[in-house]
């Protein structure tokens, strides 16, 4: 994984009703901030993937199209994340 020299993290994965997590949420703070946040706010007992589809928003881009492309690990993290809801 990159080192993360961005000042945001984004959410990529599915909206998850009732949670407050919406798909392009974004995150003031570096991933570990973020996840501590999604924790607080009990949006990873609706969705425990959600910490793998957190990107710095140095990977943004690349991620973005990463998960709507099979054959790589977010892709399929994001598939179980909306298997699961």
């Amino acid at each position: 994984m990159k080192t993360q020299t961005s000042a945001f993290c984004v959410y990529i994965g599915p909206s998850v009703h009732g949670s407050g997590l919406i798909s392009g949420t974004v995150f003031k703070t570096d991933r570990a901030g973020a996840v501590e946040e999604l924790a607080l706010t009990g949006a990873l007992t609706r969705c425990p993937l959600a910490p793998e589809l957190i990107v710095s928003g140095d990977a943004l881009a690349e991620s973005r199209l990463k998960v709507k492309t099979p054959g790589n690990l977010l892709y399929d993290t994001y598939r179980k994340a909306v298997a699961g809801l």
